[in-house]
């Protein structure tokens, strides 16, 4: 499973090069964050769709993105994994200044419900609201 993280390095679907001993640690910190780095030697195959998504999310952190795109949040199945896991990322992306849009169809009462309090204070506190409105492509293409 580490390598899938380290071929975030290289932006390949498999592990073509050999990562350095600097790389293999930033993947294993990533890999601590999100809770994970006990799945470092499984095949990804054999990890669950909700380990696989971390592998992922853990692989493009990585690189250390100037911009990440959280979209649609609240789709996801809320754990106290996930929750812990959606914790690290924005707590991460706010301490750094990193850029995060964030995409959802929860009011502001739906986000203090179904998250933690520490995410969505943050969630709440330190993003800036804008409100989009219109009909659902989806629906409009059905017609």
């Amino acid at each position: 499973a580490v390598d899938i993280v380290a071929s975030g390095f290289f932006d390949t679907i498999g592990l073509y090069r050999t990562p350095d001993d600097a790389q293999r640690a930033v993947c294993e910190q990533w890999m601590d964050a999100f809770g994970i780095r006990p799945l470092r030697d499984r095949s990804f195959l054999r990890l669950s769709s909700g380990e696989q998504r971390l592998l992922l999310l853990a692989r493009a952190f990585v690189k250390d993105p100037d911009l990440l795109i959280l979209d649609d949040l609240g789709s996801e199945l809320t754990t106290q994994f996930t929750q812990s896991a959606l914790y690290e990322l924005i707590n991460t992306r706010l301490v750094s200044d990193r850029r995060t849009v964030i995409s959802s169809n929860l009011t502001p009462e739906d986000v203090v419900r179904r998250y933690t309090p520490q995410i969505s204070s943050r969630l709440l506190g330190e993003f800036y609201i804008l409100h989009f409105f219109g009909d659902d492509i989806r629906l409009l293409k059905r017609k």
